[in-house]
């Protein structure tokens, strides 16, 4: 048995196990961190969605003294459309009589013209659309 070459201790039983510990140590460090990073990550969303619902918020209230603002030029441009359709009826229904009065005879001039200009026909609503029960 003199003859055997002594044993390199690099290579026994120690040098796999040391690697797999190695191994498992990255693994576990890369789990660690990985956890770190998440947290990190909910933290900014959790940041981000607390932005932006002030955001939203503010944008809301916004809105609101906008809508409130305009109130009295909604009112101003429905009163102006309730007198125009008036107006574009009572001049649809002059335009339909004798052609001696003067007035027919504009009131056909008038109708002409809305139809040459794009209006194929004229439909006068009673009341113009609440715009109210369209948002609902």
């Amino acid at each position: 048995m003199e003859n055997q070459e002594p044993k390199n201790p690099f290579v026994s039983v120690h040098t796999p196990i040391a690697l797999v510990a190695l191994a498992l140590s990255v693994l576990f460090f890369s789990q660690i961190k990985g956890v770190g990073n998440a947290t990190a990550t909910v933290k900014w969303q959790s940041d981000n969605v607390d932005k932006q619902i002030t955001s939203y918020r503010n944008a809301k209230e916004q809105l609101a003294k906008g809508i409130e603002q305009r109130a009295p030029q909604v009112k101003d441009s429905s009163d102006s459309q309730t007198r125009f359709a008036q107006m574009i009826k009572k001049v649809n229904e002059l335009s339909k009589g004798d052609d001696k009065d003067p007035q027919v005879k504009d009131a056909k001039e008038i109708i002409a013209i809305l139809v040459n200009s794009g209006i194929t026909s004229i439909n006068v609503p009673d009341a113009p659309a609440d715009p109210k029960k369209d948002s609902k």
